[in-house]
């Protein structure tokens, strides 16, 4: 998932944009969406491949284009607990 937070602070990248576009898996959402209305806080979402059902198909929890997503349009990144059965 990739957030982007329309608040008051900005990339530092660019100063014109108002929000702040952070990666996190799915629990990191669900945490997102309680918070309460009164904040202000507005999110949009985009859906990134990670996590224990996308190891169990590629082999990879953290696939390389979820990497460079992350990497190339967000601020910061949320992750949840990660769990292995193998483990």
């Amino acid at each position: 998932m990739v957030l982007r937070w329309e608040g008051s602070a900005a990339r530092k990248t660019d100063l014109a944009k108002q929000y702040l576009v952070l990666g996190f898996l799915q629990a990191g959402r669900k945490l997102l969406e309680s918070l309460p209305a009164s904040l202000g806080l507005k999110f949009s979402f985009v859906d990134l491949e990670a996590g224990f059902e996308t190891f169990k198909q590629t082999g990879t929890a953290l696939p390389e284009k979820t990497v460079k997503v992350l990497q190339r349009e967000c601020d910061g990144a949320l992750f949840g607990a990660v769990r292995y059965l193998a483990f």
